[in-house]
Order: structure tokens, then sequence, then C-alpha cells
């Protein structure tokens, strides 16, 4: 699906910003600042209109790509019916199994990513909002230095665009 435009132009500041604290990736954790970038909700009714909940979905934007968003495997037609950009899954509820999807699945995907990234120097984080075991994946990128975007995040935020 094509981008609409308040995504597209709030992911083109969010490359000026990457570009001014010379960062090659950003991981983008917090679930309103995903769909402020992405126009995925990721606060929504999960299994019926009695049960919602937050799903976990992490906006991945690097230098001179199309932006990635992870969700789990459920979620991906949903995604894609706003996110212009990559969709990458992990192994979310499956209700033979388990009702959650635990955070190491999404770590693990995470970890994968970041390993196959070589080049990767310097990653923007939420530090405000990111969880210990998605902090770490991205940590155990040894040679990645971690910079903390919330609060530039935050103020991207005041500017607001007409679908805002």
């Amino acid at each position: 699906m094509p981008w609409a435009n308040g995504p597209l132009t709030r992911i083109e500041r969010l490359h000026a910003l990457m570009d001014k604290k010379r960062l090659d990736l950003a991981v983008i954790s917090n679930p309103n600042n995903v769909y402020y970038y992405t126009g995925f909700q990721t606060n929504r009714p999960i299994l019926s209109e009695v049960l919602s909940g937050t799903i976990p979905a992490y906006l991945i934007v690097a230098k001179n790509e199309d932006p990635l968003l992870l969700v789990g495997e459920k979620d991906r037609v949903v995604a894609a019916e706003t996110f212009g950009g990559q969709i990458l899954t992990y192994e979310n509820y499956n209700l033979k199994k388990r009702i959650i999807a635990y955070p190491n699945f999404i770590a693990d995907e995470m970890k994968k990513f970041l390993t196959a990234r070589t080049n990767t120097r310097r990653i923007g984080v939420e530090t405000w909002q990111i969880s210990q075991v998605i902090a770490s994946s991205i940590k155990q990128n040894a040679s990645a230095e971690c910079v903390d975007l919330s609060s530039d995040i935050l103020g991207m935020r005041t500017v607001k665009d007409p679908d805002d």
C-alpha cells in the first residue's frame, strides 16, 4: 500500500533527525510513536471487542532504506493496510500454544536483523519506552553505540500535520 502523506512526512523528519545525530538506524518502540510514523494502530482489540491491548510492534528506520515494521505474523495484513515500508514478522499468539507473544520471540527477530547489519555504528532508541529484552538485543550488537531519541521524538510530535 502506498504511504499516507502524514506518516511519510514524519518518516522524512525522522531521517533528518537521524542525519543530525549521525545515526545509522532508529528503533521506535512506543506504541503511540509507531502509530505516529506508520499509521499502524497497536492499541486495538486483539481477539474480540472485549479483549484488547497493545500489540508489540517496532519501527526500524535505516539510512537510505525503506523503513521496516516488526509485527506479529497475525498482524501482517492489518499493518500492510497503512504502512508503506517493509514488514518483518515474529511468531505471535497461537491459541493452541499461548495467547501472547513472548518478548524473546520479538527480541530474536530484532537480533537477527541487527546481526546482518555489520555497518551499523549508531542506533537511536526510545529509552523512555523500550523493553529490557529488546534493549538487550540491540546492545548485543557490540559495535553499535545507542543514542536516546525519546525527547527528540517528543519534540517532533509537537509539530502537527493535517492528519494529526
